[in-house]
């Protein structure tokens, strides 16, 4: 027994060597993080196949040494593993949608996604289920067969999509202008993140009270949160410089004529 034992901690270390040489290849070889990402997962899953594999085997042939009928168990655990089977659909649809994704290659370890609703960075993926991490801190485990809807926010490249209300008193132009030049010192400050010079929309809606304009920043994967939160103060001080006015929600009030015989209001 300790032969084997010896054999399978040897393979084993020599099977976890070679898959990670050869995700160090990969990852030198990854020209976005997304890549070195996906070559991380890969590696993971790949050391963890690697040792069930090896695992079992040796296993067997610890208890074939021991004495124990490995013929008459395995045709024992062949019966039994039919109801097991019929028992634990559901995690066999675990592992099966687990290897889907990771061959699509529809998230990675470290990027932020939102999968059914449910928004978080990916700190754990298995064949069985995937560990998101909330804004909050919470720890969300998700099965892989449940898992219907996946939106990646860190695949290729981001937007950071930053509104910005004025009232219609406002000239829009002038709010147009200080979003331009934001942007140009967005760009300045930041442009190893900004992939291309923002794009400003002008008026995309109206409001009860207010207009809506639009600048839309395309970024690296992961920077459109930083990068809209540096440019929406850029905008605050340089709409405070102008004199320009944010909106904000208010009511008017009008008092009626009490000449006219209706009562003013309170």
């Amino acid at each position: 027994m300790g032969l084997e034992l010896l054999l399978w901690f040897g393979f084993n270390r020599v099977l976890a060597h070679l898959i990670r040489r050869a995700a160090a290849l990969a990852r030198s070889r990854a020209a976005a993080p997304g890549d070195q990402n996906r070559v991380d997962t890969l590696e993971r899953m790949g050391v963890w196949v690697a040792r069930v594999g090896l695992g079992i085997p040796m296993g067997l042939s610890v208890m074939d040494t021991l004495g124990i009928n490995v013929k008459a168990l395995m045709a024992g655990v062949g019966v039994a593993g039919l109801g097991i089977s019929l028992a634990a659909q559901s995690i066999i649809r675990d592992f099966l949608c687990g290897f889907l994704i990771l061959m699509e290659n529809q998230f990675n370890v470290g990027e932020v996604v939102v999968i059914d609703g449910l928004a978080g960075t990916v700190e754990a993926f298995s064949l069985r289920c995937t560990r998101l991490r909330s804004l909050n801190g919470e720890l969300i485990i998700i099965p892989n067969s449940q898992i219907s809807r996946v939106v990646n926010h860190t695949r290729g490249w981001s937007v950071a999509n930053v509104e910005v209300n004025i009232p219609y008193e406002e000239d829009p132009k002038g709010a147009m202008a200080a979003m331009e030049d934001c942007a140009a010192a967005l760009m300045g400050e930041m442009g190893d993140v900004v992939i291309e010079p923002p794009v400003i929309q002008g008026i995309v809606d109206f409001k009860d009270s207010w207009m809506v304009l639009r600048a839309l920043i395309k970024t690296v994967p992961g920077s459109q949160w930083e990068v809209g939160r540096r440019y929406r103060m850029l905008l605050k001080e340089a709409f405070d410089s102008r004199g320009i006015q944010f909106a904000y929600p208010h009511l008017d009030v009008s008092l009626l004529d009490p000449q006219r015989g209706k009562s003013p209001m309170p």
